[in-house]
């Protein structure tokens, strides 16, 4: 096997064996949030290289290629995946080192015969992670051997003397496989580094099948380097929408043709330039407030940049549909977020130093690559702006204890499991407007706290396995803010840290296990005790997809939904729910213990202790239950053997599935739940097994 160059059917990347420690983590008892997928398929394709003008010098075959992919709407949404084809043999899916939302692999092979051998027609099964092991599953079928003709360009002896100022178009002829459901895609490199692509077909603007010509903009091509272009043709034989909510799947056969570029002598260009660019100015400007949600952000260089990009957004939702353009001289960069950003929201961007260019190939420098700026309220009253975030400094300390309740009884303290984090201290200073080298948190009895500064930011969080050791680490008492200005100026602020609420409690356990969806149903709560003006009572209902069905108070509702903190009860209306399900919730009582808007500089502070109870409600109706089971704990036993606690529908049986990531899932343990609702399920194999991946499900 060997391994081709980066292209529409990028380089072959390896995957390892996931350790015992991290597949133990990957136990899941619900599906992957569609929205974390975007797009995903598999090409088989021809690569071909073309070296004279046609037709005397068609392309020749060079190599035969598989090549897989999934593209995540953000970066770091997806962790890994595997696509395991008729032959059993998964290949692995990890990170482009070109597109941090790009998960892919490529073999190539020296013969048909040969790929076809390691690549047979047939059906591919997706499994695909992201971090904290949750799965999609989905599938494709690749049949046909639709391989389109081999690209060939039509103006080979124009594209050996460009104008390196001035954009060039490339020319080919359609072929008859190909129509405007299908994808071309343009790029070239510069001794074998890519510095231009079109889009992606998983990305917007796609050239569909039918675009005969496209152009490279001017100022991309050096003056000196081995220039290569390249021009696929994607023939989708199959699509998939309905497998993964929000997700393509694209099944499809390829051919690429790659060539020689050459620049005209004259045309101009940086030659000797080892000085790295920088960024001079950025729209809109850093720390701005008010900002309209349609303002794009514009980046400003020193000098004519290669069309790379790699820039990491946070707040807006959907990152994966930015808009980008570079201006004709290659010294700016809009970036338009589709629809306009959500209003009264903090954007903040980074740069990444190694994903920017000049055209000789010199990586941005300087230090000022990350900045934030707050968007307006979108011209009315926004019920979501507060009247202090995206307009002061803010700084805050929270205590966060979580609860879960598996009967009528008294919620327990999150031990173990997939919510491993019983309790929390949060510690945050937002700047606005000012320029800030370093915030501490002063804690009771003068023990300091640095906190880490993220993207202009700056963040402290500390995990606890009890409340009672949060409140140890972190007591009721005076706490400070220590803002040190860029110059050296102090500024100190206090803030008092309280006693939380009680303890959030369904008071309706039993009767919420047989929710009758056709009707509606009063879901309730014990009280919030002694709850003074600012505290708060929330409450969050999710489906098994993780989708939130239900969550109050919707300040930005139109009208909004408010919840009042003396509520007890809330009533879910009639066919909200579906039968036959089971829906987490998690029920919330915030208790703020201070809160200051009249410090100078203009600063708000603010303390809270939160706590949240995490149970489930049921619905009946359909038939029996469909009992998603919830995984609430793992470990290995003092035999060495994997065990999972579970909690399901009583009277169901729960299976306990392996797989060693190269065979399929085989069922190694069940049990049936008991009334109580739970029950440990073992691995009934002999200990000292290769790395497992487990999952659970009932019948």
């Amino acid at each position: 096997m060997k391994t081709s160059r980066s292209s529409t059917f990028p380089s072959v990347r390896r995957w390892g064996r996931i350790p015992f420690a991290i597949a133990a983590a990957t136990l899941v008892s619900q599906a992957l949030p569609a929205a974390d997928l975007t797009n995903y398929g598999v090409t088989k394709f021809r690569a071909f290289e073309q070296t004279g003008a046609l037709p005397g010098s068609p392309p020749s075959p060079t190599d035969y290629g598989f090549y897989t992919h999934a593209y995540q709407s953000t970066a770091g949404a997806l962790l890994f995946g595997l696509v395991t084809g008729p032959g059993g043999l998964p290949s692995g899916l990890s990170e482009n080192g070109d597109d941090p939302q790009l998960l892919d692999s490529t073999s190539t092979e020296s013969s048909q015969s040969a790929l076809d051998s390691a690549n047979p027609n047939g059906t591919y099964a997706f499994q695909l992670f992201n971090s904290m092991g949750q799965p999609v599953n989905s599938q494709l079928v690749l049949t046909g051997d639709a391989y389109p003709t081999a690209p060939g360009l039509a103006n080979f002896a124009a594209a050996q003397d460009i104008n390196r100022a001035q954009p060039f178009a490339l020319q080919w002829t359609k072929p008859a496989q190909l129509d405007a459901a299908d994808y071309v895609v343009v790029l070239v490199r510069v001794d074998g580094n890519l510095v231009y692509s079109s889009p992606f077909p998983w990305q917007l603007g796609a050239l569909s099948g039918t675009t005969i010509t496209h152009s490279i903009p001017a100022n991309i091509l050096p003056e000196t380097g081995a220039i290569e272009g390249e021009i696929d043709f994607v023939n989708v034989t199959a699509r998939e929408t309905q497998l993964v909510p929000g997700a393509t799947g694209l099944a499809a056969y390829g051919a690429r043709t790659t060539f020689p570029l050459k620049v005209h002598a004259d045309s101009g260009g940086g030659g000797g330039d080892t000085t790295a660019p920088t960024l001079l100015s950025v729209s809109p400007t850093l720390g701005s407030i008010g900002v309209s949600p349609s303002t794009p952000v514009i980046f400003n260089f020193s000098e004519a940049m290669k069309p790379l990009k790699l820039i990491n957004w946070f707040g807006p939702p959907n990152v994966g549909t930015f808009t980008y353009a570079w201006s004709v001289d290659g010294k700016s960069l809009t970036c338009t977020y589709p629809g306009g950003f959500p209003p009264s929201t903090s954007i903040t961007w980074q740069l990444v130093g190694s994903g920017f260019a000049d055209l000789a190939g010199n990586p941005l420098g300087g230090n000022n690559l990350a900045g934030q700026f707050f968007t307006s309220a979108g011209g009315s009253t926004n019920p979501c702006q507060n009247g202090t975030e995206g307009r002061v400094n803010s700084f805050f300390l929270a205590r966060l204890a979580y609860y879960t309740q598996t009967s009528a009884a008294a919620p327990a303290p999150v031990l173990n499991g997939v919510d491993d984090t019983a309790a929390t201290f949060l510690c945050s200073f937002s700047p606005s407007g000012l320029s800030v080298s370093a915030a501490v948190a002063i804690l009771p009895g003068g023990a300091r706290k640095t906190l880490t500064s993220q993207f202009g930011q700056f963040f402290l969080i500390d995990s606890f396995p009890s409340e009672t050791a949060l409140i140890a680490a972190y007591p009721n008492g005076a706490y400070s803010s220590e803002i040190t200005l860029t110059g050296g100026t102090k500024s100190t602020q206090s803030v008092t840290v309280g006693n939380g609420s009680n303890t959030p409690h369904n008071s309706n356990f039993d009767p919420a296990q047989a929710i009758n969806a056709a009707a509606a149903f009063t879901l309730s709560w014990d009280p919030f005790l002694n709850p003074t003006a600012n505290d708060r009572i929330e409450i969050t209902i999710y489906d098994d997809l993780g989708q939130i069905v239900l969550h109050l108070p919707d300040e930005c509702a139109t009208p909004p939904k408010p919840l009042a903190v003396t509520a007890t009860s809330v009533t879910l209306p009639a066919n909200l729910l579906k039968p036959a399900k089971i829906y987490p919730v998690e029920l919330t009582f915030s208790h703020i213990g201070d809160f200051k808007s009249n410090a100078a500089p203009a600063m708000v502070t603010l303390s809270a202790f939160n706590k949240a109870t995490r149970f489930n409600i049921k619905t009946s109706g359909g038939g029996t239950p469909n009992s998603s089971p919830i995984i609430t704990g793992y470990r290995v036993a003092a035999d060495a053997r994997f065990e999972v606690d579970v909690t399901g529908a009583v009277g169901h049986t729960i299976k306990l599935e392996a797989s060693d990531l190269v065979a399929g899932w085989t069922t190694v343990g069940s049990a049936v739940v008991p009334a109580g609702g739970k029950v440990t399920v073992r691995d009934s194999r002999l200990a000292n097994l290769k790395a497992q991946e487990y999952r659970v499900r009932s019948e």
